[in-house]
């Protein structure tokens, strides 16, 4: 086989693969759009439904009515109203470790879409703590972790 052949052949090679990642880049440009503005009519559909029924990944049905199981459950919220969300639903403090997976686990990102940074969350519990709608236990161990818990119980419908 002559090299103009064989160079032929890979540049052939070449440009199929060239023209299946461009049809997936646009596949997933178009996947990362339609997500988008499906995260806002879920965010809307689910601030109704916490605003007339409460929390409904606080009850037992929701895994079985909820295909997601709250995987997206804080998509949408700001720091401040996702951290204020997972504190309403703990029965015990939380610490900032505890708080971050919750956090991740219920799909908050940044803008950019990244998992949300310790700082980021640290600064809204501080922020919480003084303007008095948490409260911060210091650690009794040296090392120790503070927690957070609600100052007050938010009122639901």
């Amino acid at each position: 086989m002559s090299n103009d052949i064989r160079d032929r052949q890979l540049l052939d090679a070449l440009r199929v693969e060239d023209e299946k990642i461009v049809q997936l880049g646009q596949a997933l440009e178009k996947a990362q759009a339609d997500f988008a503005v499906g995260g806002v009519r879920y965010a809307a559909v689910r601030d109704m439904v916490l605003d007339k029924l409460g929390d409904p990944y606080k009850k037992p049905a929701a895994e079985k009515l909820l295909p997601s199981k709250g995987k997206y459950r804080l998509l949408g919220m700001s720091m401040g109203d996702a951290v204020m969300h997972v504190i309403s639903q703990e029965s015990e403090p939380v610490h900032l470790a505890t708080m971050r997976v919750r956090l991740h686990n219920g799909g908050l990102r940044d803008e950019s879409g990244r998992e949300v940074d310790g700082r980021s969350v640290n600064a809204a519990l501080m922020t919480m703590v003084r303007t008095g709608l948490l409260h911060k236990i210091e650690p009794e161990e040296e090392g120790g972790m503070p927690h957070y818990e609600l100052l007050f119980e938010e009122p639901h419908g």
